[in-house]
């Protein structure tokens, strides 16, 4: 995290080296030393600085002091080890990679033309209107005298309602879209007919036949037939070619990945609780992250800091999830406080002024009226409220009309779902003007109305959210997996993962998987002894699962929600419905949940308290239920019964490595344990899509298989309802079941690793020159900036790969480099780093670059810093593998499509082949936060090197074949009280460890497998004589035989501190180890010459301005370490 820190700092002070070489006057900007330094400077930069910055000298010291101490902190990583748990999923391509922008905030391109303000948002608006008011029957336009909006909205209604019952679209918990071939046949041509009706109203296109304009906004400008693109682009301005595209973009690629997208568990509107939170630990938490959607890492778990990089992706996620979840109480009491004031600025009767009309018009298309205002006459008699308000109040309740003018049934007034009080129904609402913020009653009730009124929600948007929102910064730095999985910082890395991948770089080498585990995983998971298949019904809901893993007899010991079905509940909630279900009758004394944290809590069934597992004395798993959320699913134990069963859900993002990690969350499957797994109507579809024809496998023992999987399933309380029939139906059917389950699974994640192969070449591309770039900047660093030059390169330069051959800079009193040559290298370093950001709508025919072109451009640009031979060859390998995965890609998609091979289907293949490098973009996320810290690309190994370790690990693929030996393995027990003795004497058997090595004829093993003979003898380690072993975990005279013999894992580790009486003190003292133990306690023990050193090194990193200045010792950044004893001060 220390590298982006760096990075920033350095750009800083080359920014502010540029500006004052080129006489710029600034105005100075305030740093703090805890954080790095965001000007609003006034003045423009010169030619190729987009960062306008100007530092005092007292600012440039403090800033140059900061970076020399990240330049330390190198040397201590350099010589340490870096151990990566889970390491597919940290270093993983996309999820791994964020943004840290630079640079003054500019309007996002579009939002302001001649068509008029807001194109690049009012578009989105305007689409989703129509896409959800299919669903739910809401339009916030009036389309009544429009036959063409009428039989558009007519279409898409029958389009969703045939998704929903074909199982193309997901009803839970809204909406999601499943099958694009289905979006690319049903829906986007209803949408582009749709979408011209807006730019209709905006006057643009017109001079175009509609003909010609469907096909292009469809087709796009790629896609479309040459003379179309000529008469639609020739025809138009700029303005109006620029709509048309960016309609296309929405049409094709933004909005199809926007639908199926599930609202809080990949996206989602950061709660009012969640802001607070979030601003007491970040106070200068950005706007964007407060009023727009931000990514979520899991079910109901935000991203601390991040925001979605792609702005059109932000747009549309942020009106999803504002519709979806609703306006929230800081959104209506902002909304009304907007309108307030524009009441204010407003003239005449306060009834007649547009805002007052406004939420007049709001409250009513509620169902509920505003006191004092009788109807659209309004005479305004005082007499003549009371019983006719209150009957104008039930008329409200009611639709106006039983059918909306496209036919579907008119929806029901959303004061209905608000649950009011009939009184505050019956009496109504506060005009306008009289509605006082401070109340906190009628704010409820204001917001019970209005939360999830499209047209609200809509105005808000487009007044509140988007217009103080949509900036972008013209400048980037970006991490990614390779900051870690490179070897810039750490000289040593080592990775692990129960589901590992061979996504890594470069200097990582190939993964070294552990023989037969795959296999192994996948045979228990398609056992039919281990695993089941149930089908959950048709109108399922998260909480009718809750409900059915409640009732299941058998019942189950877990939940492992792994799809995120169960959407809508805290997991506390959902622990509290599944006792409200049945669990506390059936014997579970209570429910196991976890908090954010990860801290396992449980929720007792007697008095209903929640208190911490540790203390709560359910001892017994057997008599206890775990419910693991989404987020949860991965490296977290909870200790099951050994016949435990869980119920284990799929979702469909999911892929071999989800259901694996949530399936072993079950520690003992297959020993005594199991899993059955709850499949939606929605996946049987998709799973059975996904197979070619005929290829449903029959097993001889199928029809017990079978019998046994519906009976599991009738027992549950599934029934039959959701089966398909037919081949579907066959898909939930014992062994054949699992095995289609588990081959949609490995089908899902390749396509996944398809696309996230493209971006890791790209990473890898940057990373050669990247490398050198680096390695400049810390020779730019030490030489120019650094308090002691010669001193700091002489001791950092060789660690990190850097040569000392370069001129020494002289440094001037403001600060800056004063050497043109010096500070010309340095900028083209930290240039490197610096990414251009734009978001520009193309006002021509946008071009097509396919990856390899990316990279060859992207490597012509940065040949500078390719120099050696490696590096060439490194680079050529990285387009040569670019170029294979590109042919490949259409025969994935293809694989990955629908069973048939419809027109659509081949349509949506050939928009996922041309659309994968958007579908990264629009994965991407940013982070925006000014002290938060992140990753930058790192250096990578000589070719040379990478071969030799190539070879070491092809080498350790193969495990030698080893006779291992088994005799005397039992334990030798001793008393509690053998403790009072000396640990070498008595009944323990302790013998120093420096005395353990391994069996001389493993090491003869071994060593005959490598290069070299070896003399079959075992030198031990030098452990302190302090240390001791047991017998009972390896004993010597095993060293001295022949064989091999496995080490047992250490299971507990004790400190011997005997009673400090003068007999015990003296007997200790007799022995070398109890000599070396009681110097190490009393702390009178001589520093050897390299803890001496290292106590050097740690006095000057903690010495801000470095130890031969003589400055005091900063006890500051020391006691604020995590594992500081205050007590030791």
């Amino acid at each position: 995290s220390l590298l982006l820190k760096f990075l920033e700092g350095m750009h800083l002070l080359d920014s502010a080296r540029r500006l004052t070489r080129d006489g710029v006057k600034l105005r100075s900007s305030s740093f703090s030393i805890s954080g790095l330094l965001r000007s609003d400077s006034t003045a423009a930069a010169p030619p190729g600085v987009e960062e306008a910055e100007i530092l005092t000298p007292a600012h440039a010291a403090a800033l140059r002091a900061e970076v020399g101490c990240i330049a330390r902190v190198f040397r201590v990583f350099r010589a340490g080890v870096l151990l990566m748990d889970e390491v597919d999923l940290l270093l993983h391509p996309l999820r791994s990679e964020l943004h840290w922008p630079l640079g003054a905030k500019l309007p996002l391109d579009f939002t302001q033309a001649k068509m008029g303000p807001g194109l690049r948002w009012k578009l989105p608006l305007w689409l989703m209107a129509a896409v959800t008011a299919a669903w739910d029957g809401r339009l916030t336009v009036d389309v009544g005298d429009s036959c063409v909006g009428t039989a558009v909205m007519a279409q898409l209604a029958e389009a969703v309602r045939d998704g929903a019952a074909a199982c193309r679209i997901q009803a839970e918990p809204h909406p999601v879209l499943l099958d694009p071939a289905f979006y690319y046949e049903r829906i986007r041509g209803p949408l582009a007919q749709w979408a011209l009706l807006w730019l209709q109203e905006h006057g643009g296109a017109v001079e175009v036949p509609r003909e010609l304009l469907l096909e292009y906004v469809t087709l796009g400008a790629r896609g479309a037939d040459k003379e179309v693109v000529t008469r639609v682009t020739g025809a138009l301005p700029d303005d109006s070619v620029k709509a048309l595209n960016l309609l296309h973009d929405w049409l094709a690629t933004l909005l199809p990945h926007c639908l199926a997208k599930v609202d809080r568990v990949t996206f989602g509107l950061l709660s009012d609780a969640e802001i607070q939170e979030q601003l007491a630990d970040t106070p200068m938490m950005p706007r964007t992250r407060r009023l727009q959607a931000v990514p979520f890492v899991g079910k109901d778990c935000p991203s601390r800091t991040n925001e979605f990089s792609h702005p059109d992706v932000a747009i549309g996620l942020s009106i999803l999830a504002f519709r979806y979840e609703g306006l929230r109480a800081s959104d209506v009491a902002a909304l009304l406080k907007h309108l307030q004031g524009l009441m204010r600025r407003q003239s005449g009767p306060y009834r007649q002024r547009p805002a007052c009309q406004l939420f007049r018009k709001w409250v009513e298309a509620a169902g509920v009226h505003v006191k004092g205002v009788l109807g659209a006459s309004d005479d305004g008699e005082a007499g003549a409220r009371g019983g006719m308000e209150r009957s104008r109040s039930r008329g409200l309740l009611e639709p106006k009309d039983e059918e909306l003018p496209w036919g579907a049934p008119a929806p029901a007034p959303l004061v209905r779902q608000a649950r009011l009080p009939d009184h505050l129904i019956d009496e109504g609402v506060w005009p306008l003007e009289l509605v006082s913020l401070a109340d906190p009653e009628h704010m409820t009730c204001l917001h019970a109305l209005l939360q999830r009124l499209p047209e609200a929600v809509e105005y808000y948007l487009d007044t509140l959210v988007f217009p103080v929102t949509l900036e972008f910064q013209p400048l980037q730095l970006t991490a990614s997996g390779h900051d870690l999985g490179g070897d810039v910082l750490f000289g040593r890395r080592l990775g692990f993962s129960g589901t590992p991948s061979d996504l890594l770089p470069l200097e990582l080498g190939r993964c070294q998987y552990e023989v037969g585990s795959d296999g192994k995983m996948l045979r228990l998971l398609t056992d039919p002894k281990v695993a089941a298949l149930a089908a959950l019904p048709a109108g399922w809901s998260a909480g009718s699962i809750l409900r059915w893993v409640a009732a299941a007899d058998p019942p189950f010991h877990a939940l492992i929600d792994t799809g995120a079905l169960v959407t809508g509940f805290t997991n506390r909630q959902a622990a509290e419905m599944l006792l409200d279900c049945g669990l506390g009758e059936r014997g579970f004394e209570g429910v196991v949940f976890l908090t954010d944290d990860g801290e396992q809590l449980v929720l007792k069934a007697a008095g209903r308290l929640v208190i911490s597992l540790r203390e709560s004395g359910l001892s017994d798993p057997s008599k206890r239920f775990t419910f693991y959320d989404q987020v949860h699913t991965t490296g977290i134990d909870v200790r099951q019964a050994p016949g435990a069963r869980a119920a284990l859900t799929l979702g469909k993002d999911m892929t071999w490595r989800d259901y694996t990690q949530g399936a072993w969350r079950m520690r003992g499957l297959g020993v005594g344990q199991c899993v059955q797994v709850l499949v939606t109507p929605e996946l049987v579809k998709l799973v059975h899509d996904s197979l070619p024809p005929g290829a449903v496998p029959q097993d001889a023992d199928g029809a017990g298989e079978a019998g046994g999987a519906r009976e599991a399933a009738e027992q549950g309380g599934a029934g039959q309802e959701g089966r398909e029939t037919g081949a579907g139906q066959r898909l939930l059917e014992g062994r054949c079941g699992l095995r289609s389950v588990a081959a949609w699974l490995v089908l899902a994640g390749l396509v996944s690793e398809a696309m996230q192969f493209g971006l890791l070449c790209e990473h890898r591309a940057r990373h050669v020159w990247r490398q050198h770039a680096f390695r400049g900047l810390l020779v730019s660093h030490d030489q120019a900036f650094g308090s002691s030059a010669p001193v700091a390169m002489c001791r950092l330069g060789p660690l990190m790969g850097v040569g000392t051959g370069l001129a020494a800079w002289q440094v001037g009193e403001s600060g800056y480099v004063g050497e043109e040559d010096t500070g010309k290298q340095l900028g083209e370093c930290i240039d490197i780093f610096r990414e251009r950001v734009h978001h520009v709508v193309e006002n021509a025919v946008p071009a097509a670059r396919k990856l390899v072109d990316r990279l060859t451009a992207a490597m012509a640009e940065s040949q500078a810093m390719i120099e050696t031979e490696a590096q060439h060859a490194t680079v050529s390998r990285i387009l040569k593998e670019a170029a294979q995965a590109e042919q490949l890609a259409p025969r994935l998609s293809l694989a990955s499509g629908a069973g048939g091979p419809s027109s659509a289907q081949a349509e949506a293949n050939d928009a996922a082949a041309a659309a994968s490098d958007a579908s990264i973009a629009m994965e991407q996320e940013q982070e925006q936060e000014q002290e938060q810290e992140q990753e930058q690309e790192q250096e990578q190994e000589q070719e040379q090197e990478q071969e030799m370790e190539q070879t070491v690990m092809d080498n350790l693929e193969e495990p030698a074949k080893l006779k291992w030996s088994r005799d005397a393995e039992d334990f030798t027990p001793w008393p509690l009280e053998a403790l009072q003795e000396g640990p070498e004497g008595g009944e323990l058997g302790f013998y120093p460890l420096s005395e353990f090595s391994l069996p001389a004829g493993m090491l003869a093993a071994l060593m005959a497998g490598g290069a070299g003979a070896g003399s079959g003898t075992a030198e031990p380690l030098a452990f302190p004589g302090f240390l001791l072993v047991s017998r009972n975990f390896f004993r010597k005279q095993w060293s001295l035989r022949g064989g091999a013999r496995r080490l047992k894992n250490v299971v507990a580790m004790m400190d011997w501190t005997p009673a400090p009486d003068e007999n015990s003190l003296a007997t200790l003292a007799a022995s070398t180890a109890g000599r070396e133990a009681l110097a190490a306690v009393r702390g009178d023990a001589a520093l050897s010459a390299d803890q001496g050193s290292k106590l050097r090194e740690a006095f000057d990193l903690y010495c801000l301005g470095g130890a031969e200045t003589g400055s005091a010792f900063d006890v500051q950044p020391l006691m604020s370490c995590d594992d500081f004893d205050k007590s030791d001060a």
